[in-house]
């Protein structure tokens, strides 16, 4: 599964990547993305299975990239990390089409299980898939 990662910070990105070594299959990637004016264009390149961005790291842009990285790749999973817990901002990116919200200070080790959550729903719809 490739998961791209929207984030500036060095440490989120080895502390992301220790995670996902240890909690999903070798066959899952990280790719960084610490400049902003890339995440479009890197996105339409390697259209990901899962996105995870962290919405300050994206500022005051936050709610229309999600729409647009929808647009490039429909069927991407993005999970939003926030240090905004307000129910008000939670629904704006569910609305945006943020299929997961998690507070970056609180809930981040749950990534693992999410993407093996999207994997195994993945790997459900391609095995239901029948050719003639």
């Amino acid at each position: 599964m490739k998961i791209m990662l929207f984030d500036e910070s060095e440490i989120t990105f080895k502390r992301l990547q220790k995670l996902i070594s240890k909690g999903t299959d070798e066959d899952d990637f990280l790719v960084p993305i610490n400049d902003f004016n890339n995440i479009l264009m890197e996105t339409h390149r390697n259209c990901p299975d899962v996105i995870i961005l962290n919405t300050y790291f994206l500022g005051g842009s936050t709610l229309e990239t999600i729409r647009i990285l929808h647009t490039i790749c429909p069927k991407v999973k993005i999970i939003a990390l926030t240090e905004l817990n307000e129910p008000a901002y939670l629904k704006l990116l569910d609305e945006a089409g943020s299929d997961y919200c998690l507070d970056i200070s609180n809930e981040f080790q749950h990534i693992p299980e999410i993407l093996t959550e999207i994997k195994n729903n993945h790997q459900e719809i391609n095995t239901s898939i029948h050719y003639n």
